[in-house]
């Protein structure tokens, strides 16, 4: 799990990267068509990258972790509204994910 964690601690640390992912996706809530289709392209893009991730580790529970890649996402952009986030709020969003 601690590959896990550095991976979402890469997507959520930057604040600036997470400011810009809640703006976009505000944007994409108030039904701004173009903004959606962008992230809609980013997400399929992250979802592969995501799951490529996911066998390079080859965690035990890789196959479950990357059927749950959309549901990975969907957290992590609730996650993202956080104003600071520390490394074992990182770990319990990680074991929360891999059902741990």
């Amino acid at each position: 799990m601690p590959a896990l964690c550095e991976l979402i601690g890469d997507l959520v640390l930057d604040e600036e990267r997470r400011r810009l992912h809640v703006l976009l996706f505000a944007g994409v809530c108030t039904g701004n068509v173009q903004l959606t289709e962008v992230m809609r392209s980013i997400e399929r893009r992250w979802t592969v990258i995501f799951e490529m991730g996911l066998l390079k580790l080859k965690m035990p529970d890789a196959a479950l972790l990357r059927q749950r890649s959309d549901l990975f996402f969907t957290l992590l952009t609730g996650f993202m509204h956080s104003e600071s986030i520390t490394g074992q709020e990182i770990e319990q969003f990680a074991a929360i994910f891999s059902g741990k």
